[in-house]
């Protein structure tokens, strides 16, 4: 007899400031990879997106931030590069240690849906795969508009919600 299967629940943090944008793990891991090579070209590279890309996240984030994150000095005799603020490293950590907090709690829910099999939706089934041909009925909840991407929420019934996240560009 094969042993119970343990539920694992995943879930995405991002951070967002009424009337602002978010910040969300991405932009994060950007930051990081910038305070670790000094260069916004090496960061992009680490992460496999291309320089543009990292750029527009850059200016995204400066334009979030009252006060701007990362900082560039020009090249020259010495070289130029790419250093963090002060506000940035804040940011930083301050986003890690709620994600620790995150990830305990999903771990503690998951736990508590395995005792009690009668709330766990996937106890007896197989997880809910979907793609682009699926094809699911519910009923818009909620829209929750952005500056830069907008969520919306859509009620299944019985109790379950769906929250997706729509970039606008």
């Amino acid at each position: 007899m094969n042993p119970p299967k343990k539920t694992i629940i995943t879930g995405t943090l991002s951070l967002q400031s009424e009337g602002f944008g978010q910040f969300s793990e991405q932009q994060i891991l950007l930051l990081q990879a910038i305070n670790l090579t000094g260069s916004i070209t090496k960061a992009a590279k680490n992460m496999g997106i291309s320089y543009k890309t990292a750029w527009d996240r850059i200016e995204t984030m400066n334009n979030l931030s009252i006060t701007p994150l990362v900082k560039r000095s020009a090249g020259g005799a010495k070289g130029g590069g790419t250093a963090l603020t002060e506000k940035a490293e804040q940011i930083i950590a301050e986003f890690l240690q709620i994600q620790q907090e995150h990830s305990k709690l999903l771990q503690r829910i998951g736990g508590e849906l395995d005792s009690n099999k009668t709330i766990n939706p996937n106890s007896s089934k197989g997880v809910l795969q979907s793609s682009a041909r699926n094809q699911l009925r519910g009923q818009i909840a909620d829209i929750v508009a952005g500056k830069i991407d907008s969520e919306i929420s859509i009620n299944l019934g019985n109790s379950i919600e769906i929250v997706a996240t729509i970039t606008k560009y």
